[in-house]
C-alpha cells in the first residue's frame, strides 16, 4: 500500500498502541519523530499523521473539540 495525499492529520486516541500498529505496521508509514506521548508519521510524499496519546498536551484539546 502506498498512502499519499493526507497533508496533515492529527489524531487524539485512547488506543495509542493500536493506532501505531495500524499506521506504522499496516500502512507502513515512516516515523518522522517520536516523543513519549506523541508520534508523527510520514507518507512517501511527505504528508504527516500525528497521533496523540492520553497525557499529551493536545490530546484533551482534540478530544474536547471533536466531541463538541
Amino acid at each position: 500500500m502506498n498512502v499519499i495525499g493526507l497533508r496533515w492529520i492529527g489524531i487524539a486516541t485512547d488506543r495509542y498502541d493500536d493506532m501505531m500498529i495500524l499506521l506504522r505496521d499496516v500502512l507502513q508509514l515512516d516515523v518522522a519523530f517520536e516523543e513519549p506521548t506523541t508520534v508523527e508519521l510520514s507518507t512517501t510524499e511527505g504528508d504527516r499523521v500525528q497521533v496523540m496519546a492520553p497525557g499529551d498536551r493536545y490530546h484533551d484539546l482534540f478530544e474536547t473539540h471533536a466531541r463538541g
